[in-house]
Formats: C-alpha cells, sequence, structure tokens
C-alpha cells in the first residue's frame, strides 16, 4: 500500500481525504473508497454552511454597527446626517431604505419599498397652515 503524506503546513482537510480515496481507489478497497467520497461530500457541504454563516455573522455585525450609528429625527432615521431612512422599514426589518422626496420642494417623502409617506422636514406645509388661519375667520 502506498504511503500517504499530509499536508501539514497548508493543511487542508479535503485535499488530504481526497488523497487518501485515490490511495484507496488504487488498491481497490472499493468500500472504503465509497465511505471516503460520501465524507468529501460532507466535507463540502460543511464548508457552505461554514461560508453561509460567515457571511451572516458579517451582516448582522455591519447591522449591529449601524444601530449605533443611526439617528431618528423627523419621522425618519438618519446615517450621518445624509439622507432620511424609512422608519418602518428600519424598526420593521432593519433594512436601511431610503426615503424619496415626494417631488421637488416637497417636505413629504415616500418610502420606495413599504409606500409609507412622513414629513422629512419637521415643518409643516406653508399652505396648510394659512388655511387653517384663515378658516378660523370664516
Amino acid at each position: 500500500m502506498k504511503a500517504i503524506k499530509f499536508n501539514l503546513e497548508n493543511m487542508s482537510i479535503i485535499s488530504d481525504v481526497k488523497e487518501v480515496g485515490k490511495v484507496l481507489q488504487e488498491a481497490w478497497k472499493i468500500d472504503e473508497y465509497v465511505k471516503i467520497l460520501w465524507l468529501i461530500e460532507k466535507l463540502n457541504d460543511l464548508q457552505e454552511v461554514n461560508q453561509s454563516l460567515k457571511e451572516d455573522n458579517k451582516e448582522l455585525k455591519e447591522k449591529l454597527n449601524i444601530k449605533w450609528k443611526i439617528e431618528f429625527k423627523n419621522n425618519f432615521y438618519y446615517l450621518n446626517s445624509e439622507w432620511p431612512y424609512c422608519s418602518r422599514c428600519w424598526e420593521k426589518d432593519k433594512e436601511l431604505i431610503r426615503s424619496i422626496p415626494n417631488s421637488i420642494n416637497d417636505d413629504i417623502s415616500t418610502c420606495p419599498e413599504c409606500k409609507t409617506t412622513a414629513n422629512f422636514t419637521g415643518k409643516e406645509k406653508v399652505n396648510k397652515i394659512i388655511h387653517q388661519d384663515i378658516s378660523q375667520f370664516v
């Protein structure tokens, strides 16, 4: 039987198991070879799960980091006081969805995702205030 050399410097479990599989195949150890193939498949599955967990962990760390930087004012969340982000989307899904002003010089903004609308300036519209003031005298 052939001697197996394991790569200890840059240890790669899958490549080492493949090497064992080659040796078993060459030695006509079919049952053992099939078990090694199964083991390689399971190791590949574990690598995929591990990679997915690393990505999830990175995403959660980013969201946690954002949580400490985000500021709530005038019905919206702001990150670095840049753009208004939908408060509903952040509070429900922890997603920063940029809210878009309805039109130029409009104080009302709408979330493109959930369609929530709110005044992002904190100021009331002047025409509403004038209308309310006039209606008191009519």
